[in-house]
């Protein structure tokens, strides 16, 4: 049983409503703290206060009666912000209970009045009402807004967690939007800096952002469709359903697929790592740090022994003194370390920096994320490299604080050592030649050129195909007369029988056996005789060196001996020749004897091939005092070198195919077989003086055309010389004497040879 309430003053009924009914009491002040109503209102305020509800002035009357319908249209309209006019239950009669008891005729009894009265359906709207609050935190009610990707890829997916509790069927308009303006700041932040599973991550999400508008627009037609079955009947409101039920299953189907792509977008998001966001961190450092420490550790080295960089490359060595060279020295010394102090700080600096941004990153983890042990390593191990750069860092700033030039009295072994690494003279002499005599560099090229390619060139045909098919042909059908023997032909040995018959006759001696037996033996013996010149003129033949076999043995030496004087040719040039490095070592031991001799003369000492006296200035001297002098002997040295590679590959062929024996030639293969082929006149076989005008064009260029040498010459390459030889002169005659009409010592070599082949 209820405590009885106090009733001694308004104080106290207020005091008791508070303490013990536990509600308001300024709700009854107008009925003045009525206890009694309090009491019975108490269940139903508090009810209505745990929905939410704090204003009961329109739902207490001055008497303090509490008014329930008024309560629940006030809870509909204030707190869940909806039309009352929507949520209405339907009509039910109820006792008056604020009015008094009246006399029932219909029951007998007094009862309260009876009133018709139409409550809300709370539950209802109670529901709507938790649907549209937010799940979702907007980006508007942020503390403050993303400022970096992980970030925002963080809000995102606690936006993504909160979709996913309610399932996204479940989200109410402001949560959509809340969800789709997260998928935009994350998109903000795409920029090409990103690693490509961080730009797919965020196309993924752009990808959630399209569903959801496609899931908009579908809950828009699915309420139309609906809303248009209440405009038809019969079987086109049939038709309408079926439509709206279609159009259904395409939502549900959408809904289904964002369900499903929800937690694999959410899984993604834990494996974005700091190398995600900054593709090249703890890359870079690696790379300049193994740089840094190789420099530090060559630094002496590379500074006392390189000329690389340095300003006097290219000068004369007469031009340049020992203080010039520690001034270079010094100068790339200091810039070296300047250099090296910048470097280290740089390095320094850009670890510092990714410090600072996996630090940070560590912060925008969530708590307990498996990342945040990942990035600690991270750190710790940026931390240590960092360490290590700064003592570079340490070591090359007291390099460029403490330092302090070399003078020459310290620079001794520095010059030596300088000096030593210079290039080697033989190339400092090509360089000089190429500048001092562009054109005579180019001749020493092209002439070591040609003489390359006459070493690997290839012979080419050394046989005339026509006089080796007539060797052949000669020595087959001496082959076949052999083979016949003592045999003779028909006509022949009709000749003899009539012979031996006339002889006979003319004897009267023409009965008996006697003329049979001399016509007997007199054929015989023919045959006999026919076969003993058969045999003699393939002996003859065989031992006149003309077979084919003698050919094929001759051809090869030919064509060893050629590839020989030219191999020879070449290895003489490569030795003694007009090369560029025979050229340059030369003007080399020449300079250095007029080194030697200027160092005589001053009295400073010189060791080796250049000198190296301290204040001397002879390692960077290469001036040769008799340069014009030199240069002409070696332009002599050169074109007679020039005049000898071209006599050599002239002279070399023809001396070699010289040495072909004459029995190449057609006349003696005809000789050899002429008892059985019969008369063959050689001219048939080869044009000769009457065959038609070979002109002599070297002959004509070597004696001039006044004088009748080249006339003797001409008849000797028509009528002695090799078949060969004779093919190529008369195919490249022509171009040889172009090439050599300026060029006198060549035509004298020439003139010699020619003059040994006319006596």
């Amino acid at each position: 049983m209820a405590a009885k309430a106090p009733v001694q003053t308004l104080a106290q009924r207020a005091a008791y409503i508070k303490d013990t009914l536990k509600i308001d009491p300024e709700i009854f002040k107008s009925s003045k703290y009525n206890v009694a109503a309090a009491t019975k209102a108490a269940p139903s305020i508090t009810k209505f206060q745990s929905m939410g509800m704090t204003d009961f002035s329109s739902s207490v009357n001055a008497q303090g009666v509490f008014d329930e319908r008024k309560a629940e249209e006030s809870l509909i309209k204030d707190v869940y912000k909806l039309n009352p006019a929507e949520y209405k239950s339907a009509p039910k009669t109820v006792a008056d209970t604020t009015k008094s008891k009246v006399y029932d005729r219909t029951t007998g009894r007094y009862d309260f009045p009876k009133i018709t009265i139409q409550n809300y359906d709370i539950a209802k709207a109670n529901q709507k009402y938790q649907f549209e609050q937010p799940k979702i935190q907007k980006v508007s009610e942020l503390e403050k807004k993303p400022d970096n990707l992980l970030q925002a890829l963080n809000y995102y997916a606690t936006a993504l967690s909160a979709a996913q509790k309610v399932g996204v069927n479940n989200l109410n308009a402001a949560d959509t939007q809340s969800l789709k303006d997260a998928a935009r700041l994350v998109r903000d932040f795409k920029t090409g800096n990103l690693s490509q599973n961080a730009i797919s991550i965020i196309d993924k999400i752009g990808d959630v952002e399209s569903s959801l508008n496609k899931i908009e627009n579908q809950k828009q037609v699915v309420k139309q469709a609906n809303d248009a079955i209440k405009k038809f009947r019969g079987s086109k409101q049939d038709t309408q359903k079926a439509l709206a039920l279609d159009e259904q299953r395409t939502l549900t189907r959408l809904l289904s697929e964002a369900n499903q792509d929800a937690p694999k977008i959410a899984e993604l998001l834990t494996r974005v790592n700091i190398q995600d966001l900054s593709p090249g961190i703890g890359k870079i450092p690696e790379e300049d740090m193994k740089a840094l420490d190789n420099a530090l550790a060559n630094l002496k080295f590379d500074v006392a022994t390189k000329e690389s960089g340095s300003k006097l490359l290219g000068k004369l060595n007469i031009n340049v003194t020992d203080q010039q060279i520690l001034d270079d020295i010094n100068s790339r010394t200091k810039a070296k370390y300047d250099e090296l102090y910048t470097k280290a700080n740089s390095i320094a600096s850009d670890l510092k920096s990714q410090i600072d941004e996996a630090t940070q990153y560590g912060k925008d983890l969530p708590a307990g994320d498996r990342r945040i042990d990942l990035n600690n390593k991270f750190i710790a191990d940026l931390q240590s490299k960092l360490n290590s750069v700064n003592e570079d860092v340490a070591t090359t700033k007291a390099l460029v604080d403490n330092y302090k030039p070399t003078t020459v009295e310290e620079g001794a072994g520095v010059l030596k050592t300088f000096r030593e690494s210079l290039l080697l003279p033989e190339q400092r002499m090509v360089d000089e030649i190429r500048l001092i005599d562009p054109a005579t560099a180019d001749m020493i090229g092209n002439l070591t050129k040609g003489y390359a390619e006459l070493a690997k060139a290839d012979i080419g045909e050394t046989t005339d195909p026509a006089t080796e098919a007539l060797r052949r042909d000669i020595q087959d059908k001496l082959t076949a007369q052999v083979a016949l023997g003592s045999q003779l032909d028909a006509e022949e040995r009709r000749q003899y029988e009539q012979a031996a018959r006339g002889a006979q006759t003319a004897r009267g001696n023409i009965f008996g056996v006697a003329p049979a037996v001399e016509e007997a033996v007199t054929t015989g013996l023919a045959g006999e005789a026919r076969m003993r010149e058969r045999l003699g003129a393939a002996s003859s033949f065989l031992s006149s060196g003309q077979s084919v076999t003698d050919a094929l043995r001759r051809d090869k030496a030919f064509r060893e001996a050629a590839t020989l004087n030219r191999l020879g040719a070449a290895a003489d040039f490569t030795a003694a020749g007009a090369t560029m490095y025979n050229m340059a070592n030369r003007r080399a031991a020449e300079q250095s004897g007029a080194l030697a001799a200027l160092a005589a003369g001053s009295g400073t000492t010189t060791t080796g091939t250049f000198g190296g006296g301290q204040t001397a200035n002879i390692p960077y001297m290469y001036v040769d005092p008799m340069a014009g002098f030199r240069g002409a002997q070696n332009a002599t040295a050169l074109y007679g070198s020039e005049a000898d590679y071209l006599a050599r590959t002239y002279g070399a062929y023809v001396n070699a195919q010289a040495a072909v024996d004459t029995a190449y030639s057609t006349p003696n293969y005809l000789s050899a077989g002429a008892s059985i082929l019969g008369k063959v006149s050689p001219g048939g076989f080869f044009g000769g003086p009457g065959g038609g005008p070979i002109f002599c064009w070297v002959a004509r260029e070597v004696y001039g055309e006044d004088n009748p040498k080249w006339l003797q010459f001409r008849e000797w390459m028509l009528t002695k010389a090799s078949d060969n030889l004779r093919n190529f002169y008369t195919e490249y005659g022509e171009r040889i004497a172009e090439s050599i009409r300026n060029k006198p010592k060549i035509k004298s070599i020439i003139r010699k040879w020619m003059d040994s082949k006319i006596g």
